[in-house]
């Protein structure tokens, strides 16, 4: 899977797995055909990850308001067995096995981030061997962290405060990826380059994107709004959150300052060039065309005789 310039490292191993949707839908869009209507793509994209949580989240919020119940397996088991003594346990069983193929997808994201940030630091072939050795440090780090949080006594709490955290790390990001894509180089890559640790018309670090992300960042650390829903306390309120009456828009402001800050940077960007590297490759490589060619239409030619005619 590729990486975008705008943050490129090169010779990495596999793509980062910060944002896991945007890496289910990566390893499902791959297989499309290139003639796919973008159009299509984004709107099962988007109806697949949003009516995939509003009905977890429907169900989750059924069952918390009638069973007052925090853990799921628990409420969906008491509900079972209201219709059957044996129905709670099968409607358990399935659920777990319904989480088997997430988990086996977020275990595969977090090997191919723990490859890339070791291979950031020093070169390492993705050999089977080191596939393995990430997915087990991926699974022991993951029982470890999931032991701390229990022993606690604070898992939900640290979960929800988790998930908002992660919110506001991730917007910029995604802004800065969606402005390079649609406004900046509109589709247009030399994929072959991300692969090259020398000689890439891309550089090894994205400077631009770096420093949008981190202009984003900052400000929205003012209109933070952290709340554990749990124990009911806020954990951070940022002095703008506080003065909108503790209403979190720091999301939105991440969003849009990281996407015009990149989009102001990137006009020293040489498109120019980079085109001209794209239509070469593109003559000798077909396959690996990108976006749509802002081409005129050419006119037929016609002979003379059909002329005459």
């Amino acid at each position: 899977m590729r990486r975008c310039p705008c943050w490129r490292r090169a010779n990495q191993p596999g793509a980062s797995g910060l944002q896991l949707d945007r890496l289910h839908r990566a390893v499902h869009s791959r297989y499309l055909p290139k003639n796919t209507s973008s159009g299509k793509l984004i709107a099962v994209v988007f109806l697949g990850a949003s009516l995939s949580g509003a009905w977890m989240i429907s169900v989750g919020g059924w069952l918390a308001d009638h069973l007052h119940s925090t853990d799921v397996l628990v409420a969906l088991g008491q509900v079972g067995n209201t219709v059957s003594p044996l129905m709670g346990t099968a409607v358990v069983v399935i659920t777990i096995l319904a989480f088997l193929p997430v988990i086996a997808m977020n275990i595969y994201s977090a090997k191919l981030t723990t490859l890339t940030c070791v291979d950031s630091i020093k070169h390492i072939e993705p050999t089977r061997k080191a596939r393995i050795l990430a997915i087990l440090f991926v699974i022991l780090l993951q029982l470890g962290v999931a032991l701390s949080i229990q022993s606690s006594g604070k898992g939900l709490s640290v979960l929800g405060i988790y998930l908002v955290v992660m919110l506001y790390f991730l917007v910029p990001w995604t802004s800065v990826n969606l402005t390079d894509y649609f406004f900046v180089r509109k589709g247009r890559y030399a994929i072959p380059h991300f692969f090259m640790p020398h000689g890439n018309i891309y550089g090894s670090w994205g400077l631009r994107g770096i420093a949008a992300y981190a202009i984003g960042f900052i400000s929205m650390i003012p209109f933070f709004y952290i709340f554990d829903g749990v124990e009911q306390r806020e954990v951070y309120v940022g002095p703008l959150a506080k003065a909108l009456g503790s209403i979190d828009i720091a999301w939105l402001v991440g969003l849009i300052v990281s996407g015009l800050a990149y989009y102001w940077l990137s006009r020293s960007i040489d498109l120019k060039h980079e085109e001209t590297v794209i239509q070469h490759i593109e003559k000798t490589c077909p396959q690996y065309t990108t976006g749509d060619k802002l081409t005129k239409p050419s006119m037929p030619v016609l002979s003379e005789s059909a002329v005459r005619r």
